[in-house]
């Protein structure tokens, strides 16, 4: 990896512990069923309404900046107009 490549992982390694976080503290109090059902009922509508929203931001992306790869590139080429 290279030196360039840090903010990116950074940033990623970020979202992902922010994601994780939203989800456990919605999972926090112990529940008497199987743990399985009791994260798919607490947090289906949260993983729907930030699935539609990942999909919206990667739409917007794509139209500002078609042919892009990842996030990076795309705000990159956005910003550069």
């Amino acid at each position: 990896m290279t030196l360039a490549a840090t903010p990116a992982l950074l940033a990623e390694v970020f979202v992902d512990v922010f994601i994780v976080s939203v989800f456990y503290r919605r999972l926090r109090i112990a529940a008497q069923e199987h743990w399985l059902g009791t994260a798919l009922r607490k947090t289906w509508w949260l993983a729907l309404i930030g699935a539609g929203l990942l999909a919206l931001l990667g739409s917007i992306l794509e139209t500002a900046a078609p042919g892009s790869r990842s996030i990076g590139p795309a705000i990159q080429k956005i910003l550069r107009g």
